[in-house]
């Protein structure tokens, strides 16, 4: 398979890797002139991409064995790419920036006459990165078992910066890469307002965020605006998303939390707008009578400019920063027609949410409550209105999605989710979901002594305290709980990710403790056990 999926895979990709394969089995095995190659693309239901397909075969009737050999051991593969790799970067032409590929090389296959398609860089990239995995090979049943998860995330925050400079004319944008505070990231102009974008950011109880998290890009103000708060980003693709939205909203939610950061997500639909002339719903279901409670709020964000694309309207907040008071006026109106929609008592809303009472005690008399059902019902919309809240410009919301039973408009819920958070983060807003509230999940969101159930009673001192602060899985508290009891130390580190010498993530665990080389994994990490063992490291399960 290549290692890209059709969200990333163009003409320069396709050929670029096809010479790269030639050329390795060129020199693994000389004449090749009877091997030919061929793309092939899979649809994957309910997906946003294909996966995509390398083909060799030989043209010799009954074949001349030289696939077979290869065939014979998966390390004759990453030999016969090894010795591509080692031929293009000592070629000539790799001292010549203006040379990428010559006849000496990549161009040597029969793909020369779309030269000007193929490029070394490109070649190498793609096979350095599957060469420097060789040690990381696992069997699988089937081609369609391997995971692109991690392959689909990586491209699409690749989609996110190029996105940025798709729209360079029409917002006036500058973007180069860079170093900021030793932090990798991009240089990014926008009008007159300069930021630096890093990548692949960790937030955690360090910084003020109860439930550890890594943002993929992070987007702060050079000047040092302080009235500007640093955007958190996320980039989701519906596939591999729709199962995780519980999760994913608990962190967001607790980013915004911390009053630090604010937080943008978006969907691999509101990333490709920027590369094609596609339209999208974008706008949120509006109850009737809110613009004339906007028009008395006197916010002047215009419905064209709430309809926007995700994408654009996150580069509108970049070029102009006055905005944000008035998406927080939008969501205040929102929120108050709501609250006079399906009126109800604040009681009938904490037994329909129960569990967060620290959320609920803030609520002043009198208060007005309310309820709106929005997609079809998918998705539960309850505001708060109280007049102490309301004087500060903003409103308490609770946004539940359905997500345990999910039909064929699911997605569009979530997209509404996603885009309902953008708006509404500036409230003082819960959005929960169906399956969190089932799970308990919510629980490091409000109290920093959620720790291990209340059956066990173990002594929970030091290092341990602050590590169970930001673990809300009740089946590794209870794991915890059995560690401490047996007098192992607090590991270094919580939702941890190894990455290899390149800094390319290989698996994330939930506990590490580096001198021991110890780990601790969920059940849903299990997958990384043998590799784990086989480099050394001693393996605790979770749950057991």
């Amino acid at each position: 398979m290549i290692p890209t999926t059709s969200i990333q895979l163009n003409e320069v990709v396709e050929n670029s890797f096809i010479a790269a394969v030639m050329l390795g089995l060129k020199e693994y095995f000389g004449s090749v002139d009877h091997l030919r190659a061929t793309v092939s693309r899979v649809p994957v239901a309910g997906a946003e991409y294909e996966r995509i397909y390398l083909t060799v075969y030989d043209t010799v009737p009954g074949g001349t064995g030289y696939l077979k050999h290869l065939l014979k051991n998966p390390h004759h593969v990453f030999d016969m790419l090894q010795k591509a790799v080692d031929v293009m970067a000592d070629c000539e032409c790799q001292s010549n920036p203006k040379h990428d590929g010559c006849y000496r090389c990549l161009f040597a296959y029969k793909l020369s006459r779309y030269a000007n398609t193929i490029s070394k860089s490109v070649a190498l990239d793609l096979l350095r990165g599957i060469v420097a995995d060789r040690e990381k090979l696992t069997s699988i049943k089937s081609l369609v078992d391997i995971p692109l998860t991690r392959l689909f995330d990586s491209e699409l925050e690749k989609m996110f910066i190029e996105g940025l400079r798709q729209y360079a004319s029409k917002y006036e944008i500058v973007i180069k890469p860079g170093f900021h505070h030793s932090r990798e990231g991009f240089f990014f102009k926008v009008g007159d307002n300069e930021y630096f974008i890093s990548e692949q950011v960790l937030l955690s109880p360090s910084e003020g965020v109860n439930v550890r998290t890594r943002a993929d890009f992070l987007i702060e103000r050079l000047d040092g605006n302080q009235a500007f708060k640093p955007i958190a980003v996320y980039t989701d693709g519906f596939s591999f998303h729709r199962d995780s939205v519980a999760d994913d909203f608990l962190k967001r939610m607790a980013i915004v939390r911390s009053g630090a950061y604010q937080v943008w997500s978006l969907s691999y639909e509101d990333v490709e707008i920027a590369f094609k002339n596609k339209t999208i719903e974008t706008g949120l279901s509006e109850p009737l009578g809110l613009q004339k409670v906007l028009k008395g709020l006197k916010c002047s964000l215009r419905r064209e400019t709430r309809e926007l694309p995700m994408f654009d309207l996150l580069l509108k907040i970049l070029q102009d920063n006055s905005l944000i008071p008035e998406i927080r006026k939008y969501g205040l109106g929102f929120g108050s027609i709501v609250a006079n929609t399906n009126t109800m008592s604040l009681a009938t809303i904490q037994t329909a949410v129960e569990g967060f009472d620290d959320y609920f005690d803030t609520v002043s008399s009198p208060n007005w409550c309310g309820e709106l059902d929005v997609q079809g019902g998918c998705l539960r919309c309850y505001a708060i209105l109280d007049k102490a809240s309301f004087d500060k410009n903003f409103i308490k919301m609770i946004l539940i999605l359905r997500d345990v039973s999910q039909d064929d408009d699911y997605k569009k819920s979530w997209h509404y989710f996603l885009r309902a958070f953008n708006l509404f983060q500036f409230q003082d807003a819960l959005f929960l979901t169906e399956s969190g509230l089932k799970q308990g999940i919510y629980g490091p969101l409000f109290s920093s002594s959620h720790l291990i159930p209340e059956q066990t009673e173990v002594a929970v001192q030091g290092d341990w305290q602050d590590v169970l602060s930001v673990v809300f899985d009740d089946e590794i508290k209870k794991t915890a709980a059995g560690l401490i009891e047996q007098g192992l130390r607090a590991p270094d580190d919580v939702g941890y990710e190894l990455t290899d010498d390149t800094g390319e993530i290989i698996c994330d665990v939930e506990f590490i403790w580096f001198e021991e080389k110890r780990v601790l994994l969920r059940k849903d990490q299990r997958d990384n056990e043998n590799y784990l063992i086989n480099h050394g490291y001693e393996v605790i399960k979770g749950g057991e």
